[in-house]
């Protein structure tokens, strides 16, 4: 069965289910705290659907709205199909997960809280503010500009299409506020040659540069003019009651130029390697600010600072801040 609302709908107690078939609003959506709102298959709006703590689950279908997708004062929101909006803002602690492509006809805005997409997205303009955090699981596409002065991260992973991949026609900014990485993020073990008939994975993780070890370490790999590889987690916990580390994953930016005042980086942690930050500029494009890139490895103190490092790679740029490559 379908349900149909034509007008504004308005809910801010109980609940609306539609446990088979679709919703579909002829009108705006308002949810407010403490409703919730569950849709088996398609939601459709044909105005705009605004959250204010209230929560919203489409559980196999997908979610269309012509207007504003907006969410906040804590609003939680899971959507398992496809997404589409005309815009999407995220304020006031609210949370957003999209596990289907999500597709934004002109700005996706975090305003404060969290965007997870596990489907990858395609929209004009990001913008996440200082405090808020995206987590991507998937390629981010823009036709215009990524501006950054919060978090843009994702959840640890071994599978390269699953990191950071942003493929913009503008500006990548930023802020001195702002981070994108893949910190701690690469779970992928390579074999010790060391054991080659136990395939025992490295006690040390080598990537761009060797770890400091000849017997339990994989050798380094990958390409310096065009790095796509994830770091190496090491496998430490058969020897000294070490534990296993992480490795940097993966950051990989097309743009037509980038400001960089904050920080890129895909840094390992103790054992575990550093990873890749792979920056590729269009039309050359330039390359400014006074902000840092980082593949090396984050160490308790200088003993447990036992992997290699990543590695690093800006091209097609016209010009470069000097700055820039001093804090590579």
């Amino acid at each position: 069965a379908t349900f149909l609302h034509r007008g504004t709908f308005s809910t801010n107690t109980g609940s609306l289910k539609v446990n088979s078939g679709s919703a579909s609003f002829q009108g705006s959506v308002l949810i407010a705290s403490p409703a919730s709102v569950l849709v088996r298959n398609h939601m459709d709006v044909d105005g705009s659907l605004t959250l204010t703590g209230g929560a919203l689950t489409v559980q196999t279908g997908n979610i269309d709205v012509k207007d504003t997708f907006s969410l906040s004062d804590g609003t939680g929101v899971t959507i398992h199909g496809t997404t589409s909006a005309a815009y999407v803002v995220i304020q006031s602690s609210a949370f957003l997960t999209c596990n289907g492509r999500v597709s934004v006809d002109q700005l996706i805005n975090i305003v404060s809280g969290t965007l997870t997409l596990n489907g990858g997205a395609a929209c004009r303009d990001v913008t996440i503010a200082a405090g808020a955090l995206m987590n991507m699981n998937g390629a981010i596409t823009t036709s215009a500009d990524i501006t950054v002065h919060g978090t843009m991260t994702h959840a640890a992973t071994n599978d390269a299409a699953r990191a950071i991949h942003l493929n913009v026609a503008g500006r990548v900014f930023v802020a001195s506020t702002g981070i994108i990485h893949g910190n701690r993020l690469g779970t992928i073990q390579r074999v010790c040659p060391a054991y080659p008939s136990q395939r025992r994975s490295c006690m040390r993780g080598s990537y761009g540069g060797n770890a400091h070890s000849d017997t339990y370490m994989n050798p380094s790999y990958g390409s310096f003019t065009n790095p796509t590889d994830m770091g190496t987690r090491s496998n430490a916990d058969y020897l000294n009651g070490y534990f296993t580390d992480n490795s940097g994953s993966i950051v990989d930016i097309t743009a037509a130029s980038l400001q960089l005042d904050g920080k890129i980086e895909a840094r390992g942690f103790r054992s575990g390697s550093g990873g890749t930050v792979n920056i590729k500029i269009t039309g050359n494009g330039t390359v400014l600010g006074d902000g840092y890139i980082s593949v090396d490895v984050i160490f308790y103190d200088h003993s447990s600072a036992t992997a290699g490092g990543g590695r690093a790679s800006i091209v097609g740029y016209s010009r470069i801040d000097q700055t820039i490559l001093d804090h590579v």
